[in-house]
C-alpha cells in the first residue's frame, strides 16, 4: 500500500525515471490522499524540478545575447514559479494533516521564501528553531539566515548562521554563509569561518552536510523498502 508507492517512486527517482516516480506517486495519492510522506515527497519532486528549470542551461546559452536570451528565462522562471507553487499546494495539505511534521513545514516555510511570501515563510521557519530533529533546526536556521540577509537584514542574518553552525558545527553550507554575510556587512572573521570549516572537514570527512536540493528523502534511508519491493 502506502510503503509501496513511496518505495518504488523513490527507486524510479534514484534511477532518474522522475517521470515514471511523480506517476506512481499521483497513484498513491489518489488512493491515500492524506498521507504526508506521499504528499511531502511528491512536493519534494516539484521543489527539486523547480531548481534544475530556474538553473542555467549551460554554457553556450549564457554565451548568447540578453536580447535571445531574456524571453528563454522569463519562461524559465514561470515554469520553475509555477512549480513551486504545486509544491506549496501539497505541502500545505501535508501540514494540514499532520500539523506537527517538521519536514512539511521546513519545506513549506522555504518554498514559500521562494515565491516571495517572505513573512510566511519566516513564521514557519521561526517556528522551527527548537525542533526535534536537530537537522531541521540546522536548516530552519540556515534558511532563515539566507532569507534575511537577501532582505538587507544583515545582522540578523548572520545571528541566524551563527545559530545554525552551534547546532551543527560540522556544516560547510552554512560556514559559506556566514563568511559571505561578515564579509558584506565588513566585519572581520570572515577568513577564520572559512579556515574553521575546512578544518572541520578534516575532523568529520564523512559528514553528509544538508542540502536542498536532493532526492526526496535520503536515498540510504530508504533502501530497506527498494529492497523490499524488488524480492
Amino acid at each position: 500500500g502506502r510503503r509501496y508507492y513511496l518505495a518504488a517512486a523513490n527507486a524510479w527517482q534514484v534511477g532518474e525515471d522522475w517521470a515514471l516516480a511523480r506517476e506512481l506517486l499521483d497513484e498513491g495519492l489518489k488512493l491515500f490522499p492524506r498521507e504526508v510522506p506521499l504528499l511531502v515527497a511528491r512536493a519534494a519532486m516539484e521543489e527539486t524540478r523547480a531548481a534544475f528549470t530556474a538553473a542555467d542551461d549551460g554554457p553556450v546559452q549564457r554565451k548568447m545575447s540578453s536580447r535571445k536570451e531574456a524571453p528563454r528565462r522569463m519562461g524559465q522562471a514561470a515554469a520553475a514559479r509555477q512549480q513551486r507553487l504545486e509544491a506549496i499546494d501539497l505541502l500545505r495539505r501535508a501540514v494540514a494533516a499532520a500539523p506537527d511534521s517538521e519536514e512539511g513545514r521546513l519545506r513549506l516555510g522555504r518554498t514559500l521564501l521562494e515565491v516571495g511570501k517572505v513573512e510566511e515563510g519566516l513564521a514557519l521557519l521561526d517556528g522551527l528553531r527548537s525542533a526535534r530533529d536537530p537537522g531541521v533546526g540546522y536548516l530552519a536556521w540556515l534558511l532563515r539566515g539566507g532569507a534575511l540577509e537577501r532582505s538587507g537584514r544583515l545582522p540578523e542574518a548572520i545571528d541566524s548562521y551563527r545559530a545554525a553552525l552551534e547546532l551543527e558545527p560540522r556544516g560547510q553550507v552554512v560556514r559559506v554563509a556566514l563568511a559571505h554575510a561578515l564579509d558584506e556587512a565588513g566585519l572581520p572573521g570572515a577568513s577564520a569561518v572559512v579556515a574553521e570549516g575546512l578544518a572541520a572537514v578534516m575532523r568529520y570527512p564523512a559528514f553528509d552536510d544538508p542540502w536542498w536540493t536532493y532526492h526526496f528523502s535520503r536515498p540510504d534511508l530508504l533502501a530497506p523498502l527498494r529492497e523490499e519491493i524488488w524480492r
